[in-house]
């Protein structure tokens, strides 16, 4: 089945910029929780950072010599990931405490004042009682890429490279969105993007994730207007089985960093979801891991050249496996080898989603 959609124009990539770039309204800045020090006119060299720009850090730092600690989830994801090539000495870093496995909240205030920390990198409404014990705060206060990345471009006083690899991120972007200017989707315009949250539970993604306006400029359908009474700017929310049957999706795509068993295979299997239109067709598809969850100035256009060329297949050559090692080249020095890449794309557990041979060292 092939459905037609309006082509991708300018204001649809604005849009894909501002949900991209920018949550909130404020103007990116880093503050600090504490008394302003002569630390902040310096590069810090003994950092603990919480929220989840362990890569951006890395990426823009060009180095993990000056991290002492981090959650340990954030630093096992990135240390087992390619990016290990690069961040050789990530195994010794320390792991912080914080309210949960994915959480970005310090737990133990005390326990990061033993590491004597030259800067504390928080998110601003998460700061977990550190600024009452006198640590020097970093609090960012935006979660955009953009934004988050600048915010840490200017702790680690690189500003200059930070800028650099924001407008390496704005052309990739463009030269996708011109590449793309032309294109119809392939198959029905209802596809979600969901991600586990509790047995038989999803989040799904709505108006205000940063998925959305991409998606949308590719013709996908606005799926707000399913939900009444939810604010549009709304990331997403909760749905359970019926609501998932009742949507009947007619693609499927799981977010990369959530449950671990959420994957194409499991839908295909369960005789709950036979009657969906994504499972029939087999378009249940699992996103690529990537080195740094998919996430920030250097994956995210990757991400969203995987999600063209599984909704436009017809439309785009297959490119993704050089872009991705063309990117890593100039950012990282290195370019992932072929198994390396297998396993990013996460070719084993999306081998029975259509179309999903592209990606593969063969092609088809």
């Amino acid at each position: 089945m092939r459905d037609s959609a309006a082509p991708i124009v300018l204001s649809c990539w604005i849009a894909l910029a501002a949900s991209a770039l920018s949550i909130g309204l404020a103007p990116p800045h880093v503050s600090s929780l504490a008394s302003p020090s002569a630390a902040d006119r310096r590069a810090p060299q003994r950092v603990v950072i919480f929220p989840p720009l362990l890569a951006a850090y890395l990426t823009i730092d060009k180095a993990a010599d000056h991290l002492l600690a981090a959650p340990e989830g954030e630093r096992r994801e990135i240390a087992k990931g390619a990016l290990r090539h690069y961040f050789s000495t990530l195994d010794r870093l320390s792991s912080v405490p914080t309210l949960g496995a994915n959480s970005a909240i310090p737990s133990d205030p005390e326990q990061v004042l033993l590491l004597s920390p030259d800067r504390v990198v928080v998110w601003a409404w998460a700061a977990g009682g550190l600024d009452r014990l006198g640590l020097p705060i970093a609090a960012i206060a935006q979660t955009g890429i953009a934004e988050s990345w600048r915010a840490i471009g200017a702790i680690t006083h690189n500003s200059a490279r930070t800028e650099e690899i924001l407008d390496a991120f704005d052309r990739r972007l463009q030269a996708l969105a011109d590449e793309t200017s032309a294109s119809t989707l392939d198959g029905g315009r209802r596809v979600i993007v969901l991600w586990e949250a509790g047995q038989n539970l999803w989040r799904i993604a709505l108006g205000g994730n940063r998925h959305t306006p991409y998606l949308r400029g590719l013709g996908v359908e606005d799926l707000t207007p399913l939900f009444p009474g939810l604010a549009k700017t709304l990331g997403s929310t909760v749905i359970g089985v019926e609501t998932l049957l009742k949507l009947n999706p007619q693609a499927i795509f799981l977010t990369c960093c959530g449950s671990p068993d959420d994957l194409p295979q499991k839908y295909y299997e369960s005789p709950y979801f036979h009657s969906l239109t994504a499972v029939r067709e087999n378009r249940v598809y699992k996103e690529p891991k990537g080195g740094a969850r998919m996430d920030g100035a250097v994956e995210w256009p990757l991400l969203m050249r995987w999600y063209a060329e599984l909704l436009v297949p017809t439309s785009l050559e297959r490119k993704l496996r050089g872009q991705w090692q063309e990117v890593y080249t100039d950012f990282y020095g290195f370019a992932p080898d072929d198994e390396e890449l297998d396993d990013m794309l996460r070719n084993d557990e999306n081998a029975h989603s259509l179309n999903y041979g592209r990606f593969t060292r063969t092609g088809g």
